[in-house]
C-alpha cells in the first residue's frame, strides 16, 4: 500500500521576503509623521504651560489682593509673596516704615534643559518695582495686586525653531 501525501499549504520563503518588503516601505512613509515627540511640539508645549502658570499668577495677584514676584534661577521659576504683616504690606503699597517681609513659595515650572530662555522686561522700571515693594532678591517679573504687572516677553529657542510669551502689563498673556 501506497500512502499519499496531502499537499501542504503553506507560504513560500519568496512570499513571505515580498510581504516584508511592502510592510517595511508602508512604515517607513509612516514613520515619520508618528514621531514620540517633535522639537516643534515640545516647544509649543513649554510656552503653552509658562504662559499659563504665568497666566494664573497674574489673575491670583489680582483676585488675592496680593502682590507676586517672580524670579528665576537655576531653572527653577519661584514665586514670592508678601507675608501680611498689615493690609498695606500685603497690596505691596508699604505705607507704614515697615520693610515688607517675603515668603518664596515652592518652584511653581522648572525649565527645560532642552530650550533656552532669554526673557527681556524694562529694568529700570522692574528695579523701580522692587525698591518700592522692599524686595531685595533677584527679581524677573511682577504682578501687582492690582492685576497688573511689568510688561515682559520671553522668548524660548530650540534648535532653529522659537515662540515668544508675551504680557503687555495689562491684557491676556498670549503666545506670539
Amino acid at each position: 500500500m501506497r500512502l499519499l501525501k496531502k499537499p501542504q499549504a503553506a507560504f513560500t520563503l519568496l512570499e513571505l521576503l515580498v510581504v516584508l518588503a511592502i510592510l517595511g516601505a508602508m512604515l517607513s512613509l509612516v514613520a515619520p509623521n508618528i514621531s514620540i515627540d517633535s522639537d516643534e511640539e515640545s516647544l509649543e508645549r513649554e510656552a503653552q504651560t509658562l504662559r499659563f502658570e504665568l497666566q494664573k499668577i497674574a489673575e491670583n495677584a489680582w483676585l488675592s489682593g496680593s502682590t507676586s514676584i517672580i524670579s528665576l534661577s537655576n531653572g527653577q521659576w519661584t514665586q514670592w509673596i508678601p507675608v501680611e504683616a498689615n493690609r498695606s504690606d500685603a497690596l505691596g503699597t508699604n505705607s507704614s516704615d515697615e520693610t515688607v517681609k517675603w515668603m518664596q513659595e515652592d518652584a511653581f515650572h522648572e525649565s527645560d534643559v532642552n530650550i533656552r530662555y532669554d526673557y527681556d522686561v524694562e529694568l529700570k522700571a522692574l528695579k523701580q518695582a522692587l525698591s518700592a515693594l522692599s524686595f531685595s532678591n533677584n527679581a524677573q517679573f511682577v504682578f501687582l495686586a492690582s492685576g497688573e504687572y511689568l510688561p515682559f516677553s520671553i522668548l524660548l529657542h530650540k534648535g532653529e525653531l522659537s515662540l515668544t510669551v508675551t504680557g503687555d502689563g495689562i491684557n491676556a498673556i498670549e503666545i506670539r
